[in-house]
């Protein structure tokens, strides 16, 4: 078994770098040209080498870094990136924030898909056909990067959505390798912490589990994440607590519960000294209408415009009328006029007819598909349905927006 040597923190780690209030459903581009400070997010981001070569360390863990890697850090790792000389990394980031991702996906990932990504390997090399397709879905995402409405939003949580599949089946895969190298002990420590933050657990029993003593456990935690295990554990419960806020009508009490605080006055206590702000406070900021500049949380408040959602989308190419969604949903056609139009502001036609346009997009920019193919593909009748509804949302045709796509390529370029 290799041993890899830990690579303890040269400072403190900082937050909002990749992640932020003002980055969900965007694409950051960063070019990074010295060794970085060391980072720890509140979310989870993906992260797309475009070119250089240099590693990346995790939790203590180097990984090398070459065009084409593709990174999932979740927020209980710790990351500094190191460029080689004369080898600057340009980069591509997306969040993926937990709870937005779920909802908006209208699923939620299974236990084995998410222990997979905790305890998994963070970097997937260039050369596999997973790397070479998360590649592909970094510049879909791209490709609409400036789009900010509502279609637009749902079609980047599902390229979301098909990244987190991918990496997590190709962690899976690449797991016996990985699991052959010596890992320290800062690393399992962090991971337990995200395994079982709502169990009572505590630094002893841990400790217990690890093999290991409680002065040690925590000086090896320091050494990677720069905080203890009563740190790290209550961090952990109060990101859980956060994503519970996106539905309105739980009780502070109950989230504190579900979150694994043993009282409502410490949960208080937690959240303001991890989150810097109130539970309330954060709850306004996350439910958000949109306005500020701030994202856009309103499509997911209630559990009847869940199931509208869930039916446009998963039928985004058959065709769909106002019956066919009371037939699915066994909501009433007025409850659902008034779900969209309280949510949206317009009715379901025009959500779905953005769905479509969002996923032709794709296609166009994607494909060498014929235009009547991707009329009746995304759920058009007839080429000119299709060219007028796609004229009428982006001001322009779907061969011009196929050609601007084209001209933007590299591949146009050389």
């Amino acid at each position: 078994m290799t041993e890899t040597r830990v690579r303890p923190l040269c400072e403190a780690p900082r937050g909002g770098v990749f992640c932020g209030p003002k980055k969900y459903l965007l694409l950051f581009k960063h070019r990074i040209a010295e060794s970085m400070f060391p980072v720890l997010e509140d979310d989870s981001y993906f992260l797309l080498v475009r070119g250089g070569r240099g590693r990346m360390i995790v939790n203590g863990v180097p990984f090398e870094l070459q065009p084409g890697s593709v990174c999932w850090i979740q927020c209980t790792e710790v990351m500094t990136i190191e460029p080689d000389p004369g080898e600057p990394l340009e980069l591509w980031s997306i969040v993926f924030e937990y709870a937005l991702s779920n909802y908006l996906m209208f699923k939620v990932s299974s236990g084995s898909e998410r222990t997979e990504v905790v305890t998994g390997i963070p970097v997937i090399g260039p050369g596999s056909e997973a790397a070479a397709r998360m590649g592909r879905i970094f510049q879909d995402f791209e490709n609409i990067n400036d789009r900010r409405d509502y279609g637009s939003a749902l079609v980047k949580v599902s390229l979301l959505g098909q990244l987190s599949l991918l990496f997590g089946k190709e962690v899976a895969r690449l797991r016996e390798s990985f699991s052959g190298r010596r890992l320290p002990l800062g690393w399992w420590a962090s991971i337990y912490i995200a395994m079982h933050s709502l169990e009572n657990i505590s630094p002893e029993s841990a400790a217990r589990e690890l093999g290991t003593t409680v002065s040690s456990l925590n000086r090896q935690l320091r050494m990677v994440t720069g905080q203890s295990f009563d740190q790290m554990l209550c961090r952990s419960r109060c990101i859980l607590a956060a994503s519970y806020f996106l539905c309105e009508n739980l009780p502070l009490d109950y989230i504190a519960n579900h979150a694994g605080f043993k009282s409502e006055v410490t949960f208080f206590r937690c959240f303001k000294k991890v989150m810097g702000t109130t539970p309330s406070q954060y709850r306004d900021r996350s439910l958000s209408s949109g306005r500020r500049n701030l994202p856009y949380r309103g499509m997911i408040m209630d559990d009847r415009l869940l199931s509208v959602m869930r039916y446009l989308y998963n039928n985004i190419s058959e065709p769909i009328s106002l019956s066919s969604i009371v037939k699915a949903t066994f909501i009433s056609p007025n409850i659902i006029r008034s779900l969209i139009d309280k949510a949206f502001g317009v009715g379901y036609k025009d959500i779905l007819s953005l769905f479509r346009i969002r996923y032709a997009e794709s296609l166009l920019s994607g494909t060498d598909l014929y235009l009547l193919d991707i009329a009746v593909l995304v759920g058009f009748n007839s080429v000119s349905t299709f060219s007028r509804r796609f004229r009428e949302i982006n001001g322009e045709s779907p061969s011009e927006y196929r050609k601007k796509c084209r001209e933007r390529s590299p591949d146009h370029e050389q």
